[in-house]
């Protein structure tokens, strides 16, 4: 009888030491699998890019970051032509971009930049991207207060401005979700969305408006998630569209902020609207 103990005893600590010797160090441990690339990406369909818009991806370039802009040409020495879904081709060039920045962010990582965006201080960028890295977050952007379902951030993000790691699973599901909805067209889409969770402040009232399908697929995928995800975001009335928002978005009062105020004393970003871009 005590034979039997003690080799009962002697195979439970062989058990034992195993199974320490395989289990990760957990206590003490610092992840090295947070990879955050300092990459700005952009995209403009036409390689003949307008000198306006070029002029503010000039000034990126000065940036210590790595700054890649992408073209319908171009972006093929990233994403292989027998990935592209169903559909895309048949998208206009704004959404073929909303689904070329989802794929770009989930393969490679770095911050997704339209390219109206004016970037006049690069310390607030910074600024981003040490957080981000601290906080190893799995999406940081801008949200809108303004258009938010009951005054809560999370429920109106915004997608000109996406920083993310390699393989965030964030943009893992958006981007499924996001190609979902371009192979099963928007219409029918916004109906899925709207079978599950309200999504009226990003749609409004018309039926046919699809526009910002993508934010809806973000929230659908955020507000279906069993825990709440580890995003940064910051409100653009406060940062890019400070200037819109103090002007009560006047595209004429906006323009003039912009050309008679001294860089340095606006804000680090300003996000342009198309018929500001086309007039600045």
């Amino acid at each position: 009888m005590v034979a039997v103990a003690i080799v009962l005893f002697i195979v439970i600590c062989i058990v034992v030491l195993y199974k320490i010797s395989v289990s990760p160090v957990t206590e003490g441990f610092v992840s090295t699998s947070y990879t955050l690339p300092r990459t700005i990406w952009s995209y403009w369909h036409d390689p003949v890019i307008p000198p306006k818009v070029a002029s503010m991806l000039e000034e990126r370039a000065v940036l210590p970051w790595e700054h890649i802009v992408l073209n319908k040409t171009t972006v093929h020495d990233y994403i292989d032509p027998s990935i592209f879904p169903k559909g895309y081709d048949e998208l206009s060039h704004q959404h073929q971009a909303d689904w070329i920045r989802l794929y770009i962010l989930k393969v490679y990582g770095g911050c997704w930049m339209d390219a109206s965006i004016l970037v006049n201080s690069g310390v607030e960028l910074e600024s981003l991207y040490q957080r981000s890295l601290e906080a190893e977050s799995e999406f940081t952007g801008f949200y809108l207060q303004g258009h938010t379902l009951g005054g809560v951030p999370e429920t109106y993000i915004e997608n000109w401005f996406i920083m993310a790691p390699k393989g965030s699973r964030i943009i893992e599901l958006w981007y499924k979700e996001y190609t979902m909805a371009v192979e099963m067209g928007f219409k029918a889409y916004k109906k899925r969305v709207f079978s599950k969770i309200d999504v009226s402040n990003i749609y409004g009232r018309d039926d046919d408006n699809t526009y910002l399908t993508q934010h809806a697929a973000l929230q659908y995928v955020l507000r279906l998630l069993p825990e709440p995800a580890n995003i940064i975001i910051v409100d653009a009335s406060d940062t890019m569209f400070k200037p819109h928002v103090d002007c009560k978005w006047d595209t004429e009062c906006t323009l003039k902020y912009i050309k008679e105020t001294p860089r340095e004393q606006q804000p680090a970003f300003i996000k342009l609207r198309s018929n500001e871009r086309n007039l600045l």
